[in-house]
């Protein structure tokens, strides 16, 4: 039976002394495993199916890619797109997604006042990915950050 996706944000916290290794595993998982499925599961709202998840976990293993790229992979997908996502609620999915915390007040209407005057998402998008938290974040799974550019 296909487990039923929880529509609660799911923010994991992440496990005490891990360290960069990139093969580091807890419980049987992998840390690279355990960041895709945060990516299926805080911007696509669903689990991941077996395919996807093997597609990213061995681009992110073996280096193809950062983990700024594979950011980039799902928030400019078809599938999250398709939601047609408003301004406040892309901005709660790069908050939980990036910064692993939900959004505060004046962040939420900096980004807000952002959108507004330039309606660049993936420009926002590069700052979250630039920021100290979220390459606290990449790295305690043990992966490159990396970067991801933005047309002017």
């Amino acid at each position: 039976m296909k487990e039923k996706y929880n529509p609660t944000p799911n923010i994991y916290p992440l496990p005490l002394g891990t360290s960069n290794k990139v093969y580091l595993t807890y419980d049987g998982k992998t840390l690279v495993t355990d960041f895709v499925k945060r990516l299926y599961q805080n911007t696509l709202q669903r689990n991941a199916d077996s395919n996807g998840l093997s597609y990213w976990v061995d681009r992110l293993k073996n280096r193809t890619i950062t983990a700024a790229q594979a950011v980039e992979g799902f928030f400019f997908s078809k599938e999250f797109l398709s939601a047609n996502h408003n301004d406040a609620e892309f901005i709660h999915r790069c908050y939980i997604t990036l910064l692993n915390r939900n959004e505060d007040a004046s962040g939420k209407a900096y980004w807000l006042c952002r959108l507004q005057k330039d309606n660049n998402r993936k420009a926002m998008l590069k700052s979250f990915i630039e920021s100290n938290e979220f390459t606290a974040l990449v790295n305690q799974y043990g992966l490159v950050r990396g970067t991801i550019y933005v047309d002017q």
